[in-house]
């Protein structure tokens, strides 16, 4: 289980930091004026941490790529989600916070279904 919630933590950290590349120019206009440096910064951690932790997954499941697909996808959902409300503000309405419950059942279905 300490895999698992280390591939969490993993994703979570990159899917941050791809936030953060992706969107911080729309809120920040200091990532704007210096996205180029910025992009080739993140994109080391990100990659590591996305790698590492994608073989914990997959060390994890026993070898299934579907798994760990699925789940790094709900993460990524989740953390989309989360950064929108948090940093530009967006509300989740009844539609986003139907679609979180439903990444959610997917990870723990993923997670707990043996």
């Amino acid at each position: 289980m300490g895999q698992l919630i280390t591939f969490v933590v993993y994703i979570t950290i990159s899917y941050v930091l791809v936030w953060v590349q992706l969107y911080g120019q729309t809120k920040w206009s200091w990532v704007e004026n210096n996205i180029h440096w910025l992009m080739y910064c993140i994109s080391i951690p990100v990659a590591y941490l996305l790698t590492k932790g994608t073989m914990m997954a997959y060390s994890y499941f026993q070898g299934s790529a579907w798994a760990v697909t699925f789940i790094s996808f709900a993460v990524n959902i989740f953390i989309f989600a989360l950064m929108n409300y948090f940093v530009n503000g967006e509300g989740i309405n009844m539609k986003t916070g139907t679609c979180l419950m439903l990444c959610l059942s997917v990870i723990c279905i993923q997670a707990f279904w043996k």
